[in-house]
């Protein structure tokens, strides 16, 4: 921990380049105490630690290679399998096995349950072919996932883990490349495709959703709700969310998805309404 903040505080620029992602694992050991100062003057006086404002590294993308260096090559390949080569209907098995062999039910086990998320957000983005074919799609094996979480803290920072890119979201235009709609595809796909069988996940993952954007970090809450809008936008867009005939919004656009106002929890409710 030590060797981390040193290396952090000598050199900023290259520690930079891990993007938001170093943000999200930062929050988790904050409270160790070597981590404990870096953490407040990234808060506080983040030009002491060679970034001009913390909003500035929540806007630089994580690279792919390094949340895919928080899996070992046998763990990434046995989970592209699942997604690659099982089909829909046919995938507990071989889930459960994949729980087995890398200790997810156990509390130190489970702590990677986030890093799986981000890979399959992030660094695992299939083919069209993929796509419409009968496997296992992304957004059924990250709603596995979030039922492996057993602990509230490591349910809470899965959550995160399949939101963190809403939160930042940045659609194309002339002073910007854009973001790739798959990063956010998965928690669109889980939303929607939940709402027939699973109500509760879907309000879950909308309460959670709408209280990341006001209450993860109120200093850059306009930042974030712009973020989750842009997804959003973009998610309505390309078709990844089925447009309702009405266009209506509030409680119009919740009941239009089947999931009525009655399910869901009063947090919920409040903020929809």
């Amino acid at each position: 921990a030590a060797l981390c903040s040193e290396i952090w505080r000598e050199r900023p620029a290259e520690c930079r380049k891990l993007g938001r992602d170093a943000v999200r694992v930062m929050q988790d050991v904050a409270r160790v105490p070597e981590f404990d100062q870096l953490w407040k003057d990234l808060l506080e006086q983040p030009e002491t630690v060679g970034i001009r404002d913390l909003g500035d590294l929540l806007c630089v993308r994580t690279p792919n290679a390094v949340l895919a260096s928080r899996l070992t090559p046998e763990m990434e390949q046995q989970l592209l399998f699942i997604v690659q080569h099982v089909k829909m209907g046919q995938q507990q098995r071989y889930q459960k096995w994949f729980m087995s062999r890398w200790g997810l039910s156990t509390s130190e086990g489970e702590t990677l349950i986030p890093d799986l998320v981000r890979y399959i957000c992030c660094v695992y983005h299939p083919p069209n072919e993929v796509i419409r074919s009968d496997v296992v799609q992304r957004w059924a094996a990250v709603g596995w996932l979030l039922t492996t979480a057993r602990s509230e803290t490591i349910k809470a920072n899965t959550k995160l883990a399949l939101f963190y890119d809403w939160l930042f979201y940045e659609r194309k235009s002339k002073d910007h490349p854009g973001d790739s709609v798959m990063v956010v595809e998965p928690a669109a796909l889980l939303i929607i495709r939940s709402i027939s069988k699973w109500t509760e996940i879907t309000a879950d993952l909308m309460e959670f959703l709408f209280a990341a954007a006001d209450d993860w970090c109120p200093r850059y809450r306009q930042l974030c709700r712009r973020g989750i809008y842009n997804a959003a936008s973009e998610c309505l867009h390309l078709g990844v969310i089925p447009k309702t005939t009405s266009g209506r919004a509030g409680w119009h656009l919740v009941s239009a998805y089947g999931l009525a106002p009655d399910k869901l929890g009063a947090g919920l409710r409040a903020r929809v309404r």
